[in-house]
């Protein structure tokens, strides 16, 4: 009897086992099969085909984004202010969805696509999509939250819905379709290095520093130091792609940055020490940057010129004008030091457009400061709007430029919590290569790399 009973036991650990090693090797099948697709070809096809070429002065507009959760990029295209959405399954192009530009959508860390009030995603070849929504009871102003139908807490609510990356499907992040085919043709190249001094930093650099992994942010683990960190992560701690120091006023103590990206097609590290007074030294922290988008190359900027600026204001020489103001200029040592528009008659576009009887206050509605080194070149930025004109978002924007004069990062507010974008030049160019943007949602960061074309 107890030989049967240590056999059956046998068997069942043999059982298990077995079907532990099958479920490693179909793991490492389908990473293999992920990775071995070649969807830069599959999309160029795609783009081939006459529905998706220029016609006449109509040229359609491209841009891939990650949406789902593997590492192959979607591809949007924009014909005619409609927009058709691509993924690869089974290595060929699957249309899984259709839209008008009729609002912002968004690239969601749940692996799917928010839009207006519904998420889409595209799971085993089909279709999928989750409806959510949240209403509020004028009697007690109780705020009730909704999914597919059924009520779920605030946090569930924000998990599915909030937390989606500002990774905008749009025409303003989109390349024309030219551009996109080219961008397939060419061969991929590892990221530049921006030039370092990688050991001015020592010292902040051996404090502890958190690491927040982008499937769980809440799940933390701290590091002693950024050493280790990098070692767990097989990361070259010695040499970082760029290192950034960052303006920060309210501490008197700079913010270094640093970021390690191997190439476009591998994910990276966004690292921040910011000085804790509370502590008295610096303290890190560690986010996730994820595989390569595309982005259109911002125009060659003059640093004088503030309407050639690569910020994220949405304003033009003509929109801060329309409000029938006056420029004002301050020089210090023969360089401007702030640029500002003074709206005399308190009208907001939207009152001037429909003669409704303004109720703002006078002053600066647009400025722009500027802060020079000891060499009188321009260290630092920073712009400001009133958003009761232009609107909330960038509201605020300040700017960080190196020895060069090239704009090297910057940030801003945006209603959910903030924005940050870093620029990667290559050595000796004043044309950066890429840049990594990230999207802050109240302390969670989505960090992505961009190509810039």
């Amino acid at each position: 009897m107890n030989d049967t009973k240590a056999l059956k036991i046998k068997i069942l650990l043999i059982s298990i086992l077995f079907a532990a090693f099958m479920i490693c090797n179909l793991h490492s099948s389908v990473v293999y099969a992920e990775n071995s697709v070649d969807w830069r070809s599959i999309y160029l096809e795609l783009l081939n085909i006459p529905n998706y070429q220029k016609t006449g002065d109509v040229q359609p507009l491209c841009g891939l984004y990650y949406i789902d959760d593997d590492t192959i990029p979607e591809l949007a295209i924009n014909k005619n202010d409609r927009y058709f959405i691509y993924t690869i399954d089974k290595n060929k192009p699957v249309l899984f969805l259709t839209m008008n530009d009729s609002g912002p959508s968004y690239g969601s860390n749940t692996g799917a696509l928010v839009l207006d009030n519904r998420i889409i995603a595209y799971e085993n070849g089909k279709t999928r999509t989750i409806a959510f929504k949240k209403t509020l009871n004028d009697k007690n102003k109780e705020t009730a939250y909704y999914i597919e139908g059924r009520r779920v807490s605030e946090s569930a609510y924000s998990d599915l819905t909030f937390r989606s990356s500002s990774n905008y499907i749009g025409s303003d992040s989109m390349l024309d379709s030219d551009k996109m085919i080219s961008f397939l043709k060419r061969p991929e190249a590892p990221v530049p290095s921006q030039s370092l001094n990688k050991h001015k930093y020592a010292g902040v650099l051996s404090v502890g520093v958190d690491h927040y992994p982008l499937s769980n942010p809440d799940n933390k683990k701290t590091y002693t130091n950024l050493k280790s960190l990098c070692s767990d992560l097989k990361i070259d701690y010695e040499n970082p792609t760029a290192v950034y120091e960052i303006s920060d006023d309210s501490s008197g103590k700079n913010r270094i940055d640093l970021i390690y990206i191997t190439s476009a097609n591998s994910d990276g590290m966004l690292i921040s020490y910011e000085w804790d007074p509370s502590a008295g030294r610096y303290k890190g922290s560690a986010w996730p940057v994820h595989s390569a988008t595309v982005r259109p190359l911002p125009p060659k900027e003059d640093i004088n010129n503030i309407f050639t600026y690569w910020g994220e204001g949405i304003y033009t020489q003509e929109d801060i004008e329309d409000t029938k103001g006056m420029w004002n200029f301050r020089l210090e040592n023969g360089r401007l030091s702030k640029i500002s528009y003074i709206c005399r008659e308190n009208f907001t576009k939207e009152d001037i457009e429909t003669g409704i009887t303004p109720i703002r206050t006078d002053g600066e509605i647009f400025s722009i400061e500027y802060t020079f080194d000891n060499n009188n070149k321009l260290k630092h930025r920073y712009i400001r709007h009133d958003s009761g004109y232009f609107g909330t978002y960038a509201t605020t924007e300040s700017q960080d430029f190196d020895e060069d004069e090239r704009l090297i990062h910057y940030r801003g507010y945006q209603t959910h919590g903030g924005y940050e974008r870093y620029f990667i030049y290559p050595e000796n160019t004043d044309t950066p290569a890429y840049s990594v943007f990230v999207d802050d949602h109240s302390g969670v960061k989505y960090c992505y790399l961009e190509i810039l074309i």
